[in-house]
């Protein structure tokens, strides 16, 4: 591996941790890139380059998976119960998908994406 290589790969390191820190801190992009000065078009940069290297470290044919964290609720209702039970599953190929209540139609289409691209 060339030098330039391994740099390319050690940054790439750090800005994973640093897009794992930033999903745990609950931060946007945009507030957690002010808050440690850090640009969003590098931020935006590096992800890409971070889901390309995934994508093509994934074999061929391999089933994909999307984690999609239920969306946060601002006030709950005392006395409301929470139906943990899916509204809707999808089934494509030996692919299924559980949805549940309060889905963002974002969060969906992100999903339906990927699996439309799935063999």
């Amino acid at each position: 591996m060339s030098t330039r290589e391994e740099t390319r790969q050690l940054r790439l390191a750090s800005w994973q941790q640093i897009f794992a820190d930033r999903a745990a801190s609950g931060l946007s992009v945009k507030d957690y890139c002010e808050a440690n000065n850090l640009k969003r078009d590098q931020y935006f940069y590096w992800q890409s380059i971070a889901r390309k290297n995934a994508l093509a470290a994934m074999p061929e044919n391999t089933p994909g998976f999307a984690l999609l964290e239920a969306p946060k609720q601002e006030s709950a209702i005392p006395g409301s119960s929470q139906d943990p039970l899916p509204s809707i599953t999808i089934e494509l190929g030996n692919i299924r998908l559980s949805l549940a209540n309060g889905i963002r139609k974002e969060q969906l289409a992100a999903v339906l994406e990927v699996i439309t691209h799935v063999e």
